[in-house]
């Protein structure tokens, strides 16, 4: 029987081929769409506590080694506090003033409202460590408090910021969508506001109609538009259409807008097909001719399994 080799020639040319580039292809990815999740800021307010770094560069009361964990009565005194409050629109009339005496571990407040003209005044107080703090709900506070110490009367004007900026937060998943890819966005709206007490918080704004307008790749689907729920949110479907930036425009019903930078839609993958992928070829048998010695020749001898 002739002994015979296979030589998968026309295999190895195809793999060499594909090799080269020349045997590409795209690969759709089909990623599941993760449901986005978002963390609801609470609906009760979120505090800004007292700032109390400036409360240790000053020198104590003649009653500081009197230890108390109760509030302390504020009393009368010849210290006037005065000053006036105003805001980054002017003057603020009616805001509240809330002066704190501090007296080692005690605190004594007492509250005063400015006047037409944001002035206040608090008289016949003793001196001492003064907290001051002033706002006026809904959109007026101080983030911090002003701490002075005041051995006779003191003029001091109080400076609030305006605390009604809308908050626009959004997740989207997946994070890195590809073209042709669907994308979940979820959107939370909420608005800073001061309460009755000072307090600067968030609250959560539910049914606000929000709108989606793409500004890039990235195309709402399914209608642009929805009502925020009751913790401020809204869902949307929407869809890589083709590769490049994703951002997309939120616009309020208050007239309001947001640019949100999602992440890009990126190209579809080009891969080579795996080895298993390679077709079937059928082999090449190349019989074994016997070497006849005395022939001169160049040919390289095949030499046959014995």
């Amino acid at each position: 029987m002739t002994p015979r080799v296979v030589v998968p020639a026309m295999l190895v040319s195809v793999l060499i081929i594909c090799a080269l580039g020349s045997c590409t292809r795209k690969v759709a990815i089909d990623y599941p769409i993760v449901p986005s999740t978002l963390a609801l800021r609470p609906s009760s307010t979120t505090t800004i506590g007292p700032d109390r770094s400036l409360e240790t560069l000053l020198p104590p009361l003649d009653s500081a080694a009197v230890t108390t964990t109760t509030l302390v009565d504020f009393g009368t005194g010849t210290v006037t506090l005065n000053g006036v409050v105003k805001g980054p629109d002017g003057p603020v009339a009616g805001a509240t003033v809330r002066i704190e005496r501090l007296v080692a571990d005690g605190v004594a407040e007492r509250t005063v409202t400015a006047d037409d003209q944001g002035r206040y005044v608090l008289a016949n107080v003793p001196g001492g460590r003064l907290r001051v703090r002033a706002w006026k709900v809904p959109d007026i506070a101080m983030p911090k408090n002003v701490v002075v110490f005041a051995k006779e009367s003191t003029t001091l004007n109080l400076k609030p910021e305006r605390f009604a900026t809308t908050d626009v937060r959004w997740a989207s998943a997946p994070s890195a969508p590809i073209e042709g890819q669907a994308v979940n966005i979820v959107l939370q709206v909420s608005r800073r506001r001061v309460d009755d007490g000072g307090v600067i918080g968030f609250e959560l704004i539910s049914g606000l109609a929000v709108k989606l307008v793409a500004l890039g790749a990235l195309q709402p689907e399914g209608g642009n538009e929805r009502l925020t729920d009751e913790g401020g949110r809204a869902s949307f479907p929407a869809r890589c259409n083709a590769t490049g930036l994703g951002g997309i425009r939120a616009e309020l019903a208050s007239g309001e807008e947001a640019t949100l930078e999602l992440p890009p839609c990126l190209p579809i993958p080009t891969t080579l097909p795996p080895p298993t992928e390679a077709p079937t070829l059928p082999p090449v048998i190349v019989p074994v001719v016997p070497v006849d010695p005395a022939v001169t020749s160049s040919a390289v001898p095949v030499s046959a399994p014995a």
